[in-house]
């Protein structure tokens, strides 16, 4: 989705030039957020690419309008700006691009798309029945009198019969205990200190001694990951 035709128009050089027999390739483009919904669900495509600039709806609005109702869309941003970089972690996106865009960067890309056919999930019980939640949602897990409590990004915490270290072997790579009872999405950390982190919310929470080592080099590799990978 780009609303510059110069642009647009090389982005499908690209795809054309990557097309292959055995993977054929096709491009649309939109000029607007409001043209692609228009057209939406009924026609879906195997990858989004979103410019954050775009008149009226950004890029942004509309990755976070597609989330409500569609986890698993594959979605990644090109931007002349990287003010936004670390938002696309909040919508699952599989990359933020630094124009111009380039056949290394999109095949790059391309190479991540069949690894989106399944969003990751739990399957948790509460005491109102089981509760199916994707984890790149999940801002972070705590066990509170002995019960895990489950802190989603956008709906109220819940708490699940599941023991925490059950649920461990089952996280995602970008999940990391900060302490006995606290494993976090680091998707969602704005910031490290020394004894403590800050989520994007502004939630505060503890980094026990033991594995602050771990959490620095983690939170660093998380984060240098995503713009080395794409720009």
């Amino acid at each position: 989705m780009e609303d510059n035709d110069e642009m647009a128009n090389q982005m499908a050089d690209l795809v054309t030039a990557l097309s292959t027999a055995d993977r054929p390739l096709t491009c649309r483009h939109f000029q607007s957020a409001e043209s692609w919904l228009f057209q939406w669900p009924e026609h879906t495509p195997d990858l989004l690419l979103l410019d954050i600039k775009l008149p009226r709806m950004d890029g942004m609005t509309l990755a976070h309008k597609i989330r409500e109702t569609d986890p698993a869309l594959p979605l990644a941003f090109i931007s002349n700006y990287d003010d936004y970089v670390f938002d696309g972690y909040d919508v699952n996106a599989l990359g933020y691009i630094m124009k111009p865009l380039t056949k290394e960067k999109l095949a790059h890309l391309l190479s991540k798309v069949p690894q989106t056919t399944t969003v990751p999930h739990l399957v948790l019980t509460t005491s109102q029945g089981q509760v199916v939640i994707e984890q790149y949602t999940i801002m972070y897990l705590e066990v509170v009198d002995h019960t895990v409590t489950v802190h989603p990004q956008e709906r109220p915490p819940f708490s699940t019969t599941a023991q925490l270290k059950d649920l461990i072997p089952h996280l995602t790579d970008g999940f990391i205990q900060i302490y006995r009872s606290i494993v976090v999405n680091l998707n969602f950390v704005s910031e490290l200190t020394g004894a403590s982190l800050t989520l994007n919310d502004g939630t505060e929470l503890p980094v026990s001694r033991k594995q602050k080592k771990a959490v620095q080099r983690a939170f660093i590799a998380h984060f240098r990951g995503l713009a080395e990978n794409d720009r």
